[in-house]
């Protein structure tokens, strides 16, 4: 009977825009096949094709697109359409792009109507902003996205404006901040129509939900405790304060202790200055570090398209869909005798 592994998940630290957990009972092929899904394969909806109207800006069209592809979009209605819900514009009927495959937004600023609006929100009144103020460049943010109401007169979708409320509640009103698209000067407009569509990240990275997905091997630390009760005060010390990360520390009786082994990020400064205090050339190290095969620590951030949730929930379902796929696949040669 081969070794059957049943792979755990569990979950240390869990926000809108960050997860932390501990993948185990796997290898290292498992634990980047889902790293990779999530990076590349999870699908995020973002604006993929853009009409220009009017573009007085300092920025070319193609520079004004890319910045509105790289914008996340994220569903405000789960419950009544998610990204997921979209049919991909490749598969769909449609001429170009309809309310089934793709999401319209526009965009529609001129440099008088914007500055109006931030001379009301800051109390200024009709008569708008007077002195230095009134001549200063105006930024066109996410904030000022509209998204026309789809088929059934719904609107489902928002930009991102903060990658979670811990970051609204830090930064303010969308109103007043939000993503930085362009700054307009007196005279100067931007007016134009987008197109959100259902992509993943292996082909465009606007299209991946994740800024950051990392992982590394949990850590294994022990302490010889023969070797330690040879250690002076002072060179325990110094063992603990090599750390950058502050692992050890030390305890009541003085001695070294691993106090937070998720903290390591395998620098090996504990083994040089191991080596370093050893008394003879064959004593044995007095803090031994070790990479544990079978278990594993993520720590994934989010762009704000979809919550940290939704992302490894959803590349774990890619995942098993590929390992389902490939079962069925074997199951159907092995009966036919056909590849």
């Amino acid at each position: 009977m081969p070794n059957v592994r049943a792979p755990k998940l569990e979950i240390l630290e869990l926000k809108d825009d960050f997860i932390k957990f501990i993948l185990s009972d796997t290898d290292a092929s498992v634990a980047n096949a889902l790293r990779r899904v999530m990076i590349a394969e999870v699908p995020t909806l973002a604006i993929d094709l853009v009409s220009f109207e009017v573009n007085s800006s300092v920025l070319n069209d193609e520079y004004l697109a890319h910045r509105l592809g790289l914008i996340p979009l994220r569903s405000t209605n789960p419950r009544y359409k998610k990204v997921a819900d979209l049919k991909d514009f490749r598969d769909c009927d449609c001429d170009l792009h309809c309310p089934r495959c793709s999401v319209e937004l526009t965009l529609d600023v001129n440099y008088h109507t914007k500055k109006q609006q931030l001379a009301r929100m800051e109390g200024f009144g009709e008569g708008g902003m007077e002195g230095e103020a009134s001549g200063l460049p105006v930024n066109v943010t996410s904030a000022d996205l509209t998204v026309t109401e789809d088929e059934e007169q719904q609107v489902w979708v928002e930009p991102a404006h903060f990658t979670s409320d811990a970051e609204k509640d830090r930064l303010g009103d969308p109103a007043q901040g939000g993503i930085s698209i362009v700054q307009l000067g007196p005279g100067q407009a931007v007016r134009l129509t987008a197109i959100a569509k259902k992509g993943i990240g292996k082909e465009h990275a606007k299209w991946s939900p994740c800024a950051v997905a990392t992982y590394t091997n949990e850590p294994i630390l022990s302490i010889n405790k023969e070797e330690h009760d040879k250690l002076s005060l002072e060179k325990k010390k110094q063992l603990v304060d090599c750390c950058p990360t502050k692992v050890f520390k030390l305890d009541e009786r003085e001695n070294v202790v691993v106090a937070r082994p998720r903290k390591c990020i395998f620098c090996n400064e504990c083994q040089t200055v191991s080596k370093a205090l050893k008394a003879h050339q064959d004593d044995d190290f007095v803090v031994h570090l070790a990479a544990n095969e079978e278990k594993f620590v993520f720590a994934v951030e989010t762009t704000g398209a979809l919550t940290a949730g939704e992302v490894v929930e959803s590349a774990l379902e890619i995942v098993l869909g590929k390992i389902t796929e490939v079962q069925t696949q074997l199951v159907h040669i092995a009966r036919t005798g056909v590849v």
